[in-house]
């Protein structure tokens, strides 16, 4: 795992951005931690990699600016 990236990975009780930003928060939803990822690496400049139900690495988020914006 590189320093500029999260990770959104499965755990037992749902989704978790690791390495944490803050604390160990887990989500119910992979949707959900990836928004929180994005707003996260959206003010640190990180790269966001979203995993599978089987941890394998899905889908890398790099050119985000504005994802959020709805």
């Amino acid at each position: 795992m590189k320093n500029n990236e999260l990770h959104i990975v499965p755990t037992t009780e749902g989704w978790q951005i690791t390495p944490a930003a803050e604390g160990d928060e887990t989500f119910d939803t992979r949707t959900e931690a990836v928004v929180a990822a994005l707003q996260v690496a959206e003010i640190e400049n990180l790269e966001v990699i979203v995993h599978s139900d089987d941890g394998e690495i899905e889908e890398k988020l790099t050119d985000y600016p504005g994802m959020l914006a709805a």
